[in-house]
């Protein structure tokens, strides 16, 4: 992994050339990682304003534009961001194809990761979000996955499904991020923790790595290995003193 220094450091030269060149500077997708270190940077010190997309609404892998004063209008339509559908052409004989095998197959091509977004899995269709210059690359080279014949068409990006939201509800003693991480994914208390003390959670984009991190509603928890998920509020109490809580988590 990239030292923080450096990557700090890449993100101040992106800044740089946006405000000395009166350009819009865009990253490649960044990780959860580089997106916390991204948030503490101060943009008003850099002379910029900061944009991010990752092609839909909860995307967890995000593009970074440095934006100059002079551009106002940059939208979410201006980002360097194109989404490929991949499907089997003859669904009957298709595998049930997982995240791994779609990202193996692009890794395959000698795609670099920062040159790929989210993939969204939704039944026999995967939705891979990537960098506009690999879009035709994408669509000609995507041909096979594992044993099972695709086609890869771009698609527009108002026209990508949300991703699939599961509901969750259960009981905590408090909200602190270890037992809404329990609930969420079905673990222990116990089992919750190395999660979160090893750096492997995300609220918002930033890490917290503190087992009693109290939680707000409309927080965003973003776990590597499990997935991710919404808290969305305390429902009502119980008589013993106990929260119940709703989630929503993304399958």
């Amino acid at each position: 992994m990239e030292n923080e220094e450096l990557i700090r450091r890449r993100f101040q030269d992106m800044a740089r050339r946006a405000y000395n060149r009166n350009i819009v500077v865009c990253s490649d997708f960044l990780d959860l990682h580089e997106l916390h270190i991204l948030q503490y940077l101060n943009m008003d010190d850099l002379g910029v304003r900061l944009r991010l997309s990752g092609g839909y609404e909860e995307a967890e892998r995000q593009i970074a534009a440095f934006l100059p004063d002079a551009f106002v209008y940059f939208e979410k339509e201006d980002f360097p961001i194109c989404c490929i559908a991949i499907r089997p052409l003859n669904e009957r004989f298709s595998e049930e194809l997982t995240h791994r095998d779609y990202l193996g197959a692009l890794m395959h091509l000698g795609i670099e990761r920062s040159c790929l977004g989210d993939i969204l899995v939704q039944g026999h269709t995967a939705y891979v979000f990537c960098l506009e210059k690999m879009a035709d690359l994408i669509c000609r080279e995507v041909t096979r996955i594992r044993h099972t014949t695709v086609m890869a068409v771009k698609e527009t990006l108002s026209e990508v499904p949300s991703p699939r939201i599961q509901d969750v509800t259960g009981t905590v003693s408090s909200v602190r991020l270890d037992s809404v991480l329990a609930v969420a994914f079905g673990l222990s208390r116990n089992k919750a923790i190395p999660y979160i003390e090893g750096g492997q959670v995300y609220v918002n984009a930033r890490q917290v790595v503190s087992n009693g991190y109290g939680l707000h509603p409309g927080d965003l928890i973003s776990v590597r290995g499990l997935g991710k998920f919404r808290y969305i509020d305390v429902r009502n109490q119980s008589k013993k003193g106990k929260y119940w809580i709703d989630i929503q988590k993304f399958v």
